[in-house]
């Protein structure tokens, strides 16, 4: 059996754009090259992906990807050509990385993933739903409490120091 094709999805729009770079480098310099093929892909800041040949945080020096949503057979184009890898390791954090983003967009396109599911990532992105998840199994979780931006009253901290300790 030859090497597994992986393709190392880093960078991102998020604000978390160096820190997925970094932990994206110690990725494809740790894994074991006699068993992986790495194929590294960049997204920049603005969202736009890059076949890189190395991962670091020259992304646009890549070849710019574009995704066909053909029903028959999706899948990411380099130019004209079909790129082929076996598995997507997405190194992606926060908004748009951990969220299901791009757990949905991998999904749709029938590649296989490392990593959580849609549902798995988008409740543990949301920290509210995946507490009140956790306490409705009998899970114990520290005390908390919820504040949106669009609420009327906003908490104060002596407040939250009474009701949290």
């Amino acid at each position: 059996m030859g090497k597994i094709s992986v393709a190392i999805l880093f960078g991102g729009r998020s604000v978390e754009h160096g820190v997925s770079v970094n932990s994206a480098r110690n990725i494809a310099q740790y894994i074991d090259r006699k068993k992986f093929n790495i194929v590294p892909i960049g997204i920049t800041q603005q969202g736009v992906w890059y076949l890189t040949k190395e991962v670091n945080k020259d992304i646009q020096k890549g070849k710019p990807l574009k995704v066909s949503l053909d029903p028959s057979r999706p899948h990411l184009l380099v130019g004209t050509k079909k790129l082929k890898f076996d598995i997507a390791f997405p190194v992606l954090h926060g908004t748009d990385g951990e969220d299901g983003s791009i757990q949905g967009l991998l999904k749709s396109l029938s590649i296989p993933i490392v990593g959580t599911s849609v549902l798995g990532s988008a409740l543990a992105m949301n920290k509210i739903v995946a507490k009140k998840l956790l306490q409705q199994a009998g899970i114990p979780v520290t005390a908390f409490t919820t504040s949106l931006g669009s609420d009327k009253t906003q908490p104060v901290y002596e407040d939250l120091v009474k009701q949290l300790g």
